[in-house]
């Protein structure tokens, strides 16, 4: 039987019903609790207790405009009238109640109350706490009130279960479960609040706080010992910090303090106590860890700087913390303009997809021994009308930090394909050419990439080494479980992977035997030294070698001068890009470029001869 016919068996108002269903919180229910109750029993004052978390005491929570007993009393259950019908799961009535025991009707009785009554409320078989009802008047109460208030309790005991489930939800979703600190979304609420409450701008300080390596602790002693590492930061920070101020996880090992200030107190000394605190070293078992954490520390412009403006100021200075030899970096002139483009950019990423101001480029990639182009390289490009020319590091940093990561994977697979089976058509020559994608490690690791993948060359008709996976080597380091699935995955469906920007790493010849490397692109770092160092020229030709020996392709980026064109011809490349042949071109170009003779034909080391 649901609340509302248990209730309408025994004739409760409709009303009373109706205000309790529209109640949205536990004060409300209180309220319609004050105005029905006394109605319905013919009381004089009604109130309710909870039982306490021990389960050893009820506490008041008077739910009338006058009240003989202060709200938040706690009655014992083995020495009050309301505990003996929390216990008894029954509906006791108690009349001349100046004669009996009970500390609560002792109170009651020094009030003027002759009689009182109280009914469990009781749900799934369990005492939640009691309704209750006091008479002034001589007249006791009924055995209908008795069936009355039982139905009351009944109601009240189901809509209040269902609403401290509620709060307690509520509390916890406050809260980082890891390390009790405030999570982010209260963190953030909390500055807002403080922001706005804040006598004047300069009166609050904002610090993001950042443990530096922390991902390289994870790698080398796993999850659980960097989860004690977050578990104690965020206890030092709590310790740390004054009473004052508030603390929260942004995520990951991200933390803000929000910092009230009196006239005059620097910020950058809260800062430092909190570094100094917080990098003790830390003993995890047999390991000692000695964290070093960055924080980037700002105070708002003016009043009405937002929230997210503070946040970037504060992350920017944090990073620029982590770059310099100090622990703490306070945010300059320099770093708000870093921080106004970023908010700018990230305002302006949303509409970026669906209004073509994203797109690809084509960079020409060519072989050694033809001086034919034999495929390309897509990098991403992004004009603003506001902005101008968004860096494409920077543009994909933000797609990743807004969220926008999986949309855009898809979106630019699709876009890459499209772009590359144009200019196939529009060129024979090309027809069994493939295209370079780049992948950071956050795409490697989305759970569906090599679906997305194997999806998007279906859609356009593509063989599955029509498309190179490039994978820059300094993000093998980030690679887990997921992406190396997704790498394996897409190697043994034919499709190829390339390793980019090679020689820049710290640990290049094992990714051969951990990974299915087909290609790789020695990194322009190395190729621009090749004319004047000669121990950059050994290792690259012994490098060379090694690829030949596992049947890897080479290849050369970067390369700007016909100096360098002879030397990797010298050393055994199989391709090379860069400058000297093409800068990246639009579709458009590429063709035009495809369809020049002169250039396709020509190998310019052959050139730099003649």
């Amino acid at each position: 039987m649901t609340p509302s016919h248990a209730a309408r068996s025994v004739d409760l108002p409709d009303a009373f019903i109706d205000e309790l269903g529209m109640s949205r919180d536990l004060s409300e229910l209180l309220a319609v609790a004050a105005r029905w109750v006394p109605i319905i029993v013919d009381s004089d004052r009604a109130s309710l207790t909870l039982v306490s978390e021990d389960g050893q005491s009820l506490e008041l929570l008077a739910i009338g405009d006058r009240t003989a007993i202060p709200d938040g009393t706690s009655f014992p259950i083995d020495d009050s009238f309301v505990g003996d019908a929390f216990k008894k799961q029954e509906v006791l009535t108690a009349s001349n109640i100046a004669t009996l025991p009970g500390v609560d009707l002792r109170h009651l009785a020094r009030h003027g109350f002759h009689h009182a009554m109280s009914a469990p409320m009781v749900n799934a078989g369990k005492a939640l706490g009691t309704v209750n009802a006091g008479r002034m008047r001589m007249m006791p109460f009924s055995q209908l009130h008795r069936h009355r208030l039982r139905a009351v309790a009944n109601l009240l005991g189901t809509y209040i279960r269902v609403q401290l489930q509620l709060e307690r939800e509520r509390e916890r979703s406050r809260w980082d479960e890891l390390t009790g600190l405030f999570n982010r979304k209260t963190i953030l609420e909390d500055l807002r609040a403080k922001l706005a409450s804040a006598p004047t701008p300069e009166s609050l300080a904002v610090l993001f706080l950042d443990i530096d390596g922390f991902k390289g602790i994870n790698d080398a002693y796993g999850h659980a010992l960097g989860d004690a590492l977050l578990t104690e930061i965020g206890q030092r920070l709590t310790v740390g910090i004054r009473s004052q101020d508030s603390v929260g996880r942004l995520g990951g090992d991200e933390f803000l303090a929000i910092c009230p200030l009196k006239p005059g107190e620097p910020a950058l000394e809260i800062a430092q106590r909190l570094v100094e605190h917080c990098s003790q070293p830390i003993s995890v078992g047999s390991i000692t860890l000695r964290p070093r954490i960055s924080v980037g520390v700002t105070t708002p412009r003016s009043a009405d700087q937002t929230t997210e403006e503070l946040m970037a100021e504060a992350d920017h200075a944090m990073y620029q913390a982590k770059r310099s030899s100090t622990s703490v970096c306070a945010v300059d002139d320099d770093i708000r303009r870093q921080a106004d483009r970023v908010i700018a950019i990230d305002r302006e990423l949303g509409q970026a997809l669906n209004a073509d101001a994203l797109d690809f480029h084509f960079q020409p990639i060519m072989s050694m021994s033809t001086g034919r182009m034999v495929g390309a390289e897509a990098l991403l490009r992004w004009t603003d009308p506001n902005l101008g020319e968004i860096p494409p590091h920077l543009g994909l940093e933000r797609i990743e930090a807004t969220g926008e990561i999986e949309a855009f994977t898809k979106w630019s697979l699709d876009r890459i394909c499209s772009g590359w089976s144009a200019i196939r058509r529009a060129v024979p020559a090309l027809a069994d050419c493939p295209v370079a994608i780049n992948l950071n490690p956050s795409q490697l690791q989305l759970d569906r990439y090599a679906d997305w993948h194997m999806d998007s060359l279906d859609a356009h008709s593509f063989k599955p080494a029509d498309v190179i996976v490039e994978i820059v080597e300094s993000g093998l380091i980030e690679v887990n479980a997921r992406s190396e699935h997704n790498l394996r995955q897409l190697a043994d469906q034919g499709v190829i992977v390339g390793l980019d920007d090679f020689g820049t790493g710290y640990n290049a010849l094992a990714y051969f035997a951990r990974f299915p490397i087909h290609v790789v692109k020695f990194d322009r770092s190395l190729t621009t030294r090749l004319g004047r160092d000669r121990k950059i020229r050994t290792i690259v030709g012994g490098l060379v070698q090694i690829t030949k020996e596992l049947g890897i392709v080479s290849l050369a980026e970067g390369v700007e001068s016909r100096e360098e064109m002879a030397i990797i011809e010298s050393l055994g490349l199989d391709r090379v890009q860069g400058h000297l042949y093409s800068p990246a071109l639009s579709a458009e170009e590429v063709i035009q470029f495809a369809l020049d003779e002169d250039r396709s034909v020509q190998p310019a080391a052959r050139a730099a001869r003649t």
